[in-house]
């Protein structure tokens, strides 16, 4: 499956347990023991969206600091603050190896964070190491750091919870100390704007012949290998702009795995996709007549200038007409580049450059009477 079937998919599986849930009388949604954080976006978004329930979600980690997905803490946090009402982590390792992972989502969101840690890991038997005194004591650790909800995983009995129970007590809930950060991420990096960023642009249709191509035909292995190319020399961020124009199929999901072939390079995406019927994340039609109107001032731009920069070498230095309107007609034509900017607008093919080029040409011509007028007055 894409990447779009599979959220799909996911998706309304995960909003018809929400409604479920709901229906039978819930109070909240805990979405937890997550190791990919696409799936656990689209479970988030089905709980938030299909029900009016408070959502928590929660990921488990590996000792090596990322989940079994390769997610890490930060990621996590950027992805999953604005749309949880909390977040945190459970099950994993013990509690004792928790708290640089727990340490990493404080410092990363604004929302409550919550700890559900295993009493350590099974022998061979199944028995868990970390008895109740311990485990509330190595609790004392995250309720320093900030941490507003806990609780127990595998391996944690009634007793587990009333210690924790008795360490918290009346105890205040520190103050969350999260700095807001300008960032992007992936599923397993996340790119902070704290300097200049390199931004590869090439995953898009517009001038390329080979990439509209590949798109069209859902050859996501040429995309792919524009990602990795673009990672290699240096990117820290891949731009995929796969849009409806000009015959190319909305490619942007499909071009999701390139990114995370060229070793989990973050990813931004820009579709031109229309779609009236749906409404959502889609162009409108004051979305389009912003486009017509930067266009026209586009082409309407060069011939004014030129016009005006011609009155004023008249002024200033008063030489024939016809040598003023010569010059201006030179001066007034459309550049290629200005063209192409024009064609990019809708769907970057050469007709459409053409025509551009012959609109700004016929302003150019229609605007010589006016020069000869205004010449005479002079």
């Amino acid at each position: 499956l894409t990447n779009r079937h599979r959220d799909d998919r996911d998706y309304a599986a995960f909003a018809r347990q929400a409604k479920a849930g709901e229906e039978a009388g819930a109070d909240l949604i805990l979405i937890e023991t997550m190791a990919d954080l696409q799936e656990l976006r689209a479970a988030v978004l089905a709980a938030r969206e299909q029900t009016a329930m408070p959502v928590l979600c929660s990921m488990t980690f590996e000792e090596n600091g990322r989940t079994f997905a390769g997610c890490d803490p930060v990621c996590y946090a950027l992805t999953a603050s604005p749309l949880a009402d909390a977040i945190g982590v459970n099950c994993s390792l013990g509690p004792d190896k928790l708290l640089p992972i727990v340490q990493a989502l404080l410092s990363y969101t604004d929302k409550p964070v919550l700890v559900q840690a295993n009493a350590g890991l099974p022998d061979e038997h199944m028995h868990y190491s970390v008895g109740p005194e311990e485990f509330a004591a190595t609790y004392r650790q995250f309720l320093n750091a900030g941490v507003r909800i806990v609780g127990g995983c595998c391996g944690t009995t009634p007793e587990h919870i009333r210690r924790l129970r008795a360490l918290i007590g009346r105890r205040k809930p520190r103050a969350l100390r999260h700095r807001p950060v300008s960032a992007v991420c992936s599923g397993t990096k996340a790119v902070f704007f704290d300097g200049v960023r390199v931004i590869g642009e090439r995953i898009n249709p517009t001038g390329k012949k080979a990439m509209k191509q590949a798109l069209r035909e859902g050859d996501y292995a040429f995309v792919q290998g524009q990602a990795i190319e673009q990672a290699e020399a240096g990117a820290d961020i891949l731009d995929v702009n796969a849009g409806a124009s000009g015959g190319v199929p909305a490619a942007v999901s499909g071009s999701v795995p390139a990114e995370k072939t060229a070793g989990a390079q973050e990813f931004s995406a820009d579709s031109s996709e229309r779609d009236t019927s749906a409404g959502k994340g889609k162009r409108g039609i004051v979305d389009d007549l912003k486009v017509y109107l930067v266009a026209l001032v586009k082409l309407l731009l060069s011939p004014l200038l030129s016009l005006g920069v011609m009155l004023l070498v008249q002024l200033v230095l008063p030489v024939d007409r016809y040598v003023v309107i010569a010059v201006y007609i030179i001066a007034a034509m459309p550049s290629a580049s200005s063209a192409l900017n024009f064609a990019e607008m809708y769907g970057g093919d050469k007709e459409t450059a053409a025509a551009a080029t012959l609109m700004n040409t016929l302003l150019c011509v229609i605007t010589v009477p006016v020069l000869m007028l205004l010449c005479e007055l002079i």
